[in-house]
């Protein structure tokens, strides 16, 4: 009876799970157009509940057949053991019928029925126990598996948003770290480290800054900004090498209140260049010589910085020693006019020059249109590159 009244939460729960697909196959039967599918595999608990299901009805059906056999004997003998008279042939009669009552008494015990009856008894109970144990330890790990399934798919969940929200905020600081280190670069040219030919002292600050960045966009962005600082410093060091024999030819600019004009260097030569300063004097040595340093002669002397510039910056690529290579002079040029828009914000004259060598530097090597783009966003490269387009067609 206990393990009957728990048939119908077994076989709901289990059949739970053939339970879409059984309803599409019988409105498909239904429809008339089912496909041929292969026989959808029913669990193991389905059929033992179906197997006992069956031998329980049978046992059910034999025992009241047995029951309606017993209850006729029952009434026959009732009727044929009531003696009418105490006669030998009365006797004799109610031998027979006491006989005939056993043999049909032993017929119903050794039937199919109560055989039916008697292997159910133990076999029904033992296996529907053995079922009903298994049916709810499938429903219990089926719980734990759905239950992990759900926790998995909300670890996921979270994991995800976690590495979104971490994603997020790496973006972000990767954002404040480059806008810092465009900012140092600001401030260190602000604070004269360009003006005063101090590549040095601009990149140990930089460096600085950059060791206290945590994400891969700060430290490249801190990487663009050394670059700068080195093309200045690339461009600088090609004057020095090749300054040493230079005869200075351009005039000093007039004053712009109209009267008398800086003192230039028309004339001199450069009988010595290190990286402190250059000394100029005249042709063949001869009168006194004048040491100049280099932050003086950037500042003092645009006109003679122009034409050494020109010589071998600009015309790098036939002149000096040695020779640029197109990498190199492409650097050279850039840096170049990075440092006359810096070193000489105060002459419009010099810091025009700026934009010449950038195109020029851009002409000569397209593919260092990107950083020049980013050097100088003022700047339109378009017919410059349009034009390089056009040349590879």
């Amino acid at each position: 009876a206990e393990w009957t009244a728990k048939l119908p939460e077994l076989m709901a729960a289990e059949a739970a799970k053939l339970g879409a697909a059984a309803k599409v196959e019988v409105q498909a039967a239904a429809s008339g157009d089912a496909p041929e599918k292969a026989p959808v595999e029913v669990p193991q608990v389905v059929r033992t509940v179906r197997e006992l299901q069956e031998k329980t009805y049978a046992a059910v059906a034999a025992a009241y057949r047995a029951r309606k056999l017993l209850a006729d004997l029952d009434r026959d003998a009732a009727a044929a053991l009531s003696p009418a008279e105490k006669t030998r042939a009365e006797m004799e009669r109610l031998a027979k019928a006491s006989n005939d009552l056993k043999l049909r008494f032993d017929s119903i015990r050794s039937s199919a029925d109560v055989t039916t009856l008697q292997k159910a008894k133990g076999s029904v109970k033992e296996r529907g126990n053995k079922a009903i144990t298994a049916a709810l330890r499938k429903i219990r790990e089926e719980k734990l598996r759905k239950e992990r399934e759900e926790q998995k798919k909300k670890r996921e969940k979270e994991d995800a948003e976690r590495a979104e929200r971490l994603a997020a905020e790496r973006a972000e600081k990767g954002r404040e770290e480059t806008a810092a280190a465009a900012a140092k670069f600001e401030a260190v040219c602000a604070a004269g480290c360009v003006r005063q030919l101090d590549w040095d002292g601009a990149r140990r600050q930089i460096k600085a800054l950059a060791d206290g960045f945590t994400t891969g966009e700060g430290g490249l962005a801190a990487k663009r900004q050394l670059r700068k600082i080195d093309m200045m410093e690339s461009a600088h060091k090609i004057l020095v090498r090749n300054a040493k024999g230079f005869t200075f030819r351009a005039a000093p600019r007039p004053a712009a209140d109209g009267g008398k004009p800086r003192a230039g260097l028309r004339g001199l030569v450069v009988s010595e260049a290190d990286a402190k300063a250059l000394v100029v004097g005249r042709l063949g040595g001869k009168g006194p010589t004048k040491r100049i340093p280099w932050q003086t002669f950037y500042r003092d002397f645009r006109p003679n910085l122009k034409e050494l510039s020109n010589r071998f910056i600009w015309n790098g690529r036939r002149n000096g020693t040695p020779k640029l290579t197109l990498m190199e002079h492409a650097d050279a040029m850039l840096g170049l006019a990075l440092t006359l828009r810096i070193a000489c914000a105060d002459d419009p004259d010099t810091a025009a020059l700026a934009p010449q060598l950038a195109k020029e530097a851009v002409k000569n090597l397209p593919d260092a249109a990107a950083f020049a783009k980013e050097l100088f966003p003022d700047i339109d490269f378009s017919e410059i590159q349009k034009a390089a387009d056009e040349e590879k067609l």
